[in-house]
């Protein structure tokens, strides 16, 4: 994944890349039968009702929303609207400060309906040097930018995962 792909990846695509990349959750899967192949496209009996594991909880987050998932677990969890939330991507923006960045978000002006993130290392911590901006992207809404601009800041600390 390269900048490019980054900046043109739609909500769907940015949910899991926040939560592999800067929220840290591994993916997994349920292994199933053959029987429920009907209800996927995409079916591998190795990765069968992929989800991702947040490791600082025992939630699971469900990346198919087939009738099986809902069918064999009382309660579902799947992805935080992260790209499209307000709320929800207030948790990136906390992520990203608890691992020592700062964050800055603007409006354009003049009419133009797009919305700046950044994240920096904030001069303080690096005695007095100025600030080093570490990722930023424009987006059509916030969350968006947001999005966008913590994966391109992850995208030196994963380089070795990212092709």
């Amino acid at each position: 994944m390269n900048r490019d792909e980054i900046l043109a990846m739609e909500p769907e695509e940015l949910k899991v890349a926040i939560a592999e990349y800067v929220m840290g959750w591994k993916r997994t899967g349920i292994t199933g039968s053959p029987k429920h192949k009907k209800w996927h496209d995409n079916w591998d009996r190795d990765q069968y009702h992929p989800y991702l594991k947040d490791p600082n909880s025992l939630n699971r987050y469900f990346l198919c929303r087939c009738r099986v998932i809902e069918y064999r677990f009382n309660s579902v969890e799947f992805l935080p609207d992260w790209p499209t939330d307000w709320n929800d991507m207030e948790l990136v923006i906390e992520k990203m400060e608890k691992d020592g960045l700062v964050f800055e978000l603007y409006r354009a002006v003049g009419g133009i309906d797009k919305w700046k993130a950044a994240f920096w290392v904030h001069a303080t911590l690096r005695q007095g040097e100025e600030p080093e901006l570490r990722g930023a992207a424009y987006g059509s809404t916030a969350p968006e930018a947001v999005c966008k601009a913590a994966l391109l800041t992850r995208m030196e600390e994963y380089d070795e995962r990212i092709d």
